[in-house]
C-alpha cells in the first residue's frame, strides 16, 4: 500500500514523472510536495520496467491504429468528393476558356455539394473529438502517458483542421456558382450567398488555428484556386451580360 509522500494518505495513485520512486495521492500534493522532494529527485533515474514499456507502446499503437482507421474513412469521402470538385473545375474552365457549356452542370454542382458536406461531417467529428482531447491534457501533462496523449491529439486536431478547412473552401466555392445559377431567384441567391460567406468564415477562423506552415499553405492555395476561377468566371459573365445590379457585383 502507497502512501502520498505529502499528506501520508494511503493508496496513493499519482506517480512522480521524474523518478518514478514518489507518491502522491492528488496534484495539490504534488505541487506541496515537490519543495521537499526536488532536492532528492533525480530525473536520470527514471527506468521502466519491461511491462511498464511495452503496456505504454501498446495502448499508443491501439490508439493510433483507432485514429488511422476512423481518418481513412473521413479520407475516403473527402477524395471522392474533391474528385466531384475538380470535374466542377474543368467544367467552369471550359466554360470560361472555350464557351463549352456542360447540359448536367448544376445537377453535378448539386452531387458535388452533397459529398462536400458528407466530407465536412465526417472531419468535425474528428476535429471536435481532438479539440476536446486536447483541452483535456493540456494542462495535465504530468507524466509520459498524459504528454503522449496531448502530442497525438494536439497532432490528429492539426491534420484534421487542415482537412476540414480544405473541405470549407471547396463548399464555399460551390455556393459561390450557385448564387449565379440563381440570378434569377432572389431567395435562393441570398440563401446561397449567406452559406457561402459562412463557410468562408469557418476557413479563414481554421487558418489561424493552424501551426504547421504546409497546412496553411495547402489553405492558400485552394483559396487561390477558387478565386482565381471567380475572378475570370465573374469577367467573362460581365463581358457577356451587361447587367446593372447582378448578383456577380453584389458578391464581393
Amino acid at each position: 500500500m502507497v502512501c502520498c509522500f505529502n499528506c501520508g494518505i494511503e493508496n496513493a495513485t499519482k506517480k512522480c514523472a521524474k523518478c518514478k520512486s514518489v507518491w502522491f495521492c492528488s496534484k495539490e500534493c504534488q505541487v506541496i510536495g515537490w519543495k521537499k522532494h526536488k532536492k532528492d529527485c533525480n530525473e536520470q533515474d527514471l527506468v521502466w520496467t519491461k511491462e511498464e514499456e511495452k503496456e505504454f507502446y501498446t495502448k499508443i499503437n491501439a490508439l493510433q491504429n483507432s485514429y488511422k482507421n476512423k481518418f481513412s474513412v473521413a479520407l475516403c469521402s473527402y477524395e471522392i468528393a474533391t474528385t466531384k470538385l475538380q470535374h466542377i473545375f474543368t467544367i467552369q474552365t471550359d466554360y470560361i476558356y472555350k464557351n463549352i457549356e456542360h447540359p448536367k452542370y448544376s445537377e453535378l454542382m448539386d452531387e458535388t455539394l452533397l459529398f462536400l458536406k458528407d466530407a465536412d461531417t465526417e472531419f468535425r467529428l474528428l476535429q471536435s473529438h481532438s479539440n476536446k482531447m486536447l483541452n483535456i491534457y493540456k494542462d495535465d501533462k504530468e507524466n509520459e502517458w498524459n504528454m503522449a496523449l496531448y502530442a497525438f491529439y494536439d497532432q490528429m486536431y492539426e491534420e484534421t483542421t487542415n482537412c476540414r478547412a480544405l473541405v470549407c473552401c471547396g463548399i464555399t466555392h460551390c455556393y459561390y456558382f450557385l448564387i449565379l445559377m440563381f440570378k434569377d431567384d432572389t431567395k435562393m441567391m441570398e440563401y446561397c450567398k449567406k452559406y457561402c460567406l459562412a463557410y468562408y468564415d469557418l476557413v479563414m477562423l481554421y487558418k489561424t488555428k493552424i501551426k504547421n506552415q504546409k497546412y496553411i499553405d495547402n489553405i492558400d492555395k485552394a483559396l487561390k484556386n477558387t478565386k482565381e476561377i471567380v475572378k475570370l468566371y465573374r469577367s467573362r459573365m460581365k463581358y457577356n451580360l451587361t447587367l446593372t445590379g447582378s448578383p456577380y457585383d453584389k458578391f464581393k
